[in-house]
């Protein structure tokens, strides 16, 4: 029976396959991204973490410090006797520029120095012995300076060879390198080249001044690993290390999949809708297999075994493009990274059979849950009501007090979660999601009460047209209702996002203007150091009023690794012109100059720090007391500021980061000359030249304009597929009151109404059901801002920034989705505007 059932559902569906392709379009589309965004962060995370983890090669454990590690902790760890094996480490990225090419940048080499006596026990494919089994490569490896080991595949692509040379940017210099073997194979996977030099090389080329990276440690199951520590070093697990690194950008990752599912709950709006379509144009089928003795049991599997085809279609289509799209976005999403995070390089995203059959299956379950209740209304309304309209006005009636009691609900639990004592994000995704249910439930109820009442005002008005298409508006609320509010989700969201960003990006443009006060900016590139003696070239530029340095320094601080930054200027005006969250500047200006410590606002929400505590960084220096917080975005984790004579006393001269340069000439154009002339001095220095990057402060404003717009673009585009998704359900749910109302449209045009007046009555319909959408999108998009602006960035990144009102983005949106809705109706309009009074009474007979 179910079987014969089926296939009379499946007939009918070929004649008329509009809804099934609007459902299978609804769940591919909402799914795919689903998949997409879900596929590139995956293969993003696994990718930082499975690279991290090969640079561990076998290690148990890795043992790193403050202030690095010395020879003499190398020896006192192999002295213990829980020490399997050990290999002392110096690594860092450093520029490369091939010889005879110009000098130009070509890559960025990661750099690691290594032990070759000690390092097969951790990279096992580190063979440094030649091909025929000799040990030349390693004797030239270990005695003679500057030489390299390159993974042969790499070097042949760049045309190098044993005996040919490579040149790397060390303290902004070139330094030359022979090749001296090739690997094989490579030992990592590693998203830049790997350069393997003796440990003396890379002391050299990094500057560590005789001090080790970190000790990579093989220990014994039963070992106190802790005991290996001394104060101001850290032990840890390697998997350990990559998880924390890999939680970096964990919060952005979940940003996109939210954002992601709300288009896949629009999906599910449009399969509902489909769902209610088929109920309607079935009325006549579905009446006449009741009266041939179908049961109801009978009817809702036959019913739900459709919608789980159409589910099964829908969602394997669905993951096939999510795969696709995801080898697309993993280049974005990794380019986010690489600009928030630092390198990362994901080449594609891997197919996995299990991960796509759970997922399948999942989009089956959202289709089956979506058409579950039009199905059970269809199965189990007695023959002769199936399809008809007034029945489920009459249900959704009597639901409205239902209504409200679950929007009130919705309501509370989305305060409770919002409230939640935690600093993780999922309760703040909860609660967005409780208010988005509250708002889909309130809707119709409202719309129950408003539109009778709009639509009396407009006939006493002499407003015919729209009172008749208000009227519809609300005689069809079972299938008007969830439409408006699934567009009003859609719509809801888009508000939220561009209030965001736009409060988001006028502070960093804000903030930006106010830390880059200087001219001219010098920095070495990747991980080197500025030498001193671009000081003097800098110092020796016509009308130079000021040099700013600035060097930073990576400290414990609760067995955590952080950041300190120290200031040396004569006004230090960069630090002085950031906005101060916690404090006033005076009393912070002095403690500063007297040794105290300024905290960024993240560094102060990761440790729940604040004005007054105190901050120790350094075991044999005292604490110094914090005097202010500072916003800053140039760092998610944060860093402590503190002038260059207490930085200097607790970690020494630990090179310079980069220069900031201020001129007395403020004309337009100057700065930009001025570093144009700085980089022609580096070029031709006697003891240059000096590869820096020298930049203006016109131009690093608008990079960091332009990395902004890219690290958002992705939001914008799939906020704009979810309410495109939700625009195709209003030209469902208008199509499906057409069916409903066929007899009614056709009276109309048997009294005179041409097929322009049908068509515009039907555009009105859908300017109505966009502007109930867009008007309850304002107070739920203003909720939802407030969630990301005060909850989602603190929790995720530690910043905080306040609210910017963009109006005319906002205005724009809400008239761009009135005008989507009235041409969402054009398609119903132009199927029903002529319809026939004929046609319509042949059909029902």
């Amino acid at each position: 029976m179910l079987r014969v059932l089926v296939q009379v559902l499946l007939a009918d569906l070929r004649a008329r396959p509009l809804p099934a392709i609007s459902t299978i379009i609804g769940i591919a589309c909402g799914l795919a991204l689903v998949v997409a965004v879900e596929g590139a962060g995956s293969a993003a995370k696994d990718r930082f973490g499975r690279v991290h983890e090969q640079l561990s090669g076998r290690a148990t454990h890795q043992l790193t410090a403050q202030e690095r590690l010395t020879p003499d902790d190398f020896a006192r760890v192999m002295s213990r006797p829980e020490v399997q094996a050990a290999t002392p480490l110096i690594t860092g990225l450093l520029p490369l520029t091939l010889a005879g090419r110009g000098g130009t940048f070509e890559d960025i080499v990661q750099v690691l120095g290594v032990d070759p006596f000690t390092i097969g026990d951790f990279l096992p494919t580190v063979q440094l012995t030649s091909p025929g089994g000799g040990t030349g490569s390693f004797t030239r490896f270990l005695v003679e300076p500057r030489t390299v080991v390159l993974p042969e595949a790499w070097a042949r692509a760049q045309g190098l060879d044993v005996g040919d040379s490579m040149q790397l940017i060390a303290s902004s210099r070139p330094v030359e390198l022979e090749v001296v073997h090739l690997l094989p194979s490579s030992p990592v996977d590693a998203e830049r080249p790997l350069a393997l030099v003796d440990l003396a090389t890379a002391d050299e080329l990094l500057g560590r001044g005789g001090r080790l990276d970190r000790i990579d440690l093989q220990l014994h199951e039963d070992a106190d690993a802790e005991s290996f520590a001394l104060p101001g070093q850290i032990i840890e697990r390697p998997r350990s290390r990559g998880e924390r690194g890999a939680k970096l950008f964990a919060a952005f990752r979940i940003n996109l999949l939210a954002l992601s599912s709300l288009a896949l709950l629009v999906g599910a709006g449009l399969a509902w809708g489909a769902s209610q379509f088929n109920v309607i144009r079935r009325a006549p089928l579905l009446s006449r297999l009741r009266c041939l003795g179908t049961s109801r049991r009978a009817l809702l599997q036959a019913v739900l075994s459709e919608l789980a085809l159409m589910g099964l279609v829908g969602s394997v289509i669905g993951v096939i493009l999510g795969w696709l799209l995801a080898q697309v976005l993993v280049d974005h999403f990794a380019g986010t990274i690489r600009m928030l995070y630092g390198e990362l390089r994901v080449s594609s995203v891997p197919f996995r059979p299990g991960t796509a059959l759970l997922q399948v299956l999942g989009g089956m379950s959202v289709t089956l849950l979506s058409g579950a209740l039009p199905a059970w209304e269809a199965a189990t309304t007695p023959p002769r009501l199936v399809g008809l309209r007034s029945r489920a006005e009459r249900l959704l009636a009597r639901r409205v007090p239902i209504l409200v009691v679950l929007s009130t609900v919705f309501v509370l639990l989305g305060l409770v979660a919002w409230a939640w004592p935690s600093r993780r994000i999922e309760p703040v995704f909860a609660a967005a999601g409780c208010f988005l249910a509250a708002a889909a439930t309130l809707l119709p109820a409202l719309m129950h009460v408003a539109l009778p009442a709009l639509r009396r005002q407009l006939e006493r008005r002499g407003f015919f047209l729209p009172a008749l298409a208000t009227g519809t508006m609300s005689q069809g609320l079972s299938r008007t209702g969830p439409a408006a509010a699934t567009l009003s989700a859609a719509l809801a969201m888009a508000l939220a996002l561009l209030v965001m960003l736009a409060s988001f990006k006028t502070e960093v443009m804000n903030w930006l203007d106010s830390v880059l006060q200087a001219d001219v900016f010098v920095a070495s590139a990747v991980e080197d150091r500025v030498p001193e003696e671009v000081i003097a070239i800098a110092r020796s530029l016509p009308g130079l009023e000021d040099v700013e340095i600035l060097r930073s320094h990576d400290a414990v601080f609760r067995d955590r690794l952080v950041v300190v930054f120290g200031v040396d200027g004569r006004e230090v005006t960069t630090a002085r012109s950031r906005s101060l969250e916690q404090g006033n500047w005076d009393e912070a200006w002095a403690g500063f100059l007297a040794g105290e410590v300024i905290l960024s606002q993240p560094f102060a929400t990761r440790f729940e720090l604040g004005l007054g505590d105190e901050l120790t960084l350094h075991e044999s220096h005292p604490p110094q007391r914090v005097v202010g917080v500072v916003q800053d975005y140039a760092l998610d984790r944060g860093y402590a500021l503190m002038s260059a004579a207490a930085y200097l006393e607790r970690f020494g001269d630990t090179g310079i980061d980069n220069l900031a340069l201020t001129f007395t000439e403020r004309a337009p154009g100057h700065s930009q000359e001025m570093a144009t002339v700085l980089r022609q001095s580096l070029a031709k220095a006697p003891n240059g030249p000096f590869l820096l990057q020298v930049e203006d402060r016109a131009t690093l404003r608008e990079g960091a304009r332009a990395a902004f717009d890219q690290t958002f673009v992705i939001t914008k585009a799939l906020e704009l597929i979810a309410a495109g998704l939700a625009l195709v359900g209003i030209a469902n749910t208008l199509i499906a009151l057409g069916l409903e109302r066929r007899h009614e449209l056709a009276v109309l045009r048997a009294i005179g109404s041409s097929s322009r007046q049908l068509l515009g009555l039907f555009c009105l319909e859908g300017l109505l059901l966009s502007t109930l959408a867009a008007l309850a999108a304002i107070p739920l998009g203003l909720v939802l801002a407030a969630l990301m602006i005060e909850e989602v960035h603190p929790r995720s990144f530690g910043w905080t920034f306040p609210w910017s009102w963009p109006i005319v983005s906002v205005v724009a949106l809400l008239l761009a989705a009135l005008a989507a809705g009235a041409i969402a109706a054009i398609v119903p309009g132009l199927r029903f505007g002529k319809t026939s009074l004929a046609a319509a009474f042949e059909e029902q007979s």
